[in-house]
């Protein structure tokens, strides 16, 4: 996205599996977080520290993550609009029949792997000049 700002762009869709005790509540905290403009620090934040789920309370989280209104933070995780687009994401990621999280899809190419930035910085220019992505299913 630095590399190709006004050609490529990321879009985030919640999947929380089931088998994650506390996937939905950490998509949660996301949303919560992204609301104060903390999508990718909360992100990043909750991916590397799913070993410490259950053991501190989100808002910790989003206050590392620098979220600057902790009580709107916490006002939030109640509220079931953020729930909303969790749910759309689910169904969304059910119908794609996407077995894991995360995923990467390109222009609707699915890849069975996690691709490497190199992978995907060819891809973009594969795409950019017509083609199918190379790496991509």
């Amino acid at each position: 996205m630095q590399r190709h700002p006004h050609d490529v762009s990321e879009v985030f869709v919640h999947y929380p599996l089931p088998i994650h005790r506390f996937s939905h509540q950490a998509a949660q905290a996301v949303e919560c977080a992204t609301r104060q403009g903390r999508f990718a620090e909360m992100r990043d934040r909750l991916f590397a520290q799913q070993d410490s789920f259950g053991l501190k309370p989100w808002a910790a989280y989003a206050a590392a993550a620098g979220v600057p209104d902790t009580v709107r933070f916490a006002s939030c995780l109640k509220d079931s609009t953020a729930a909303a687009r969790i749910v759309r994401g689910s169904k969304l990621a059910e119908q794609l029949a996407l077995s894991g999280t995360p995923t990467i899809m390109v222009n609707g190419w699915l890849y069975p792997l996690h691709p490497t930035l190199s992978e995907l910085e060819a891809d973009a220019k594969r795409i950019a000049s017509g083609k199918e992505a190379s790496a991509a299913q």
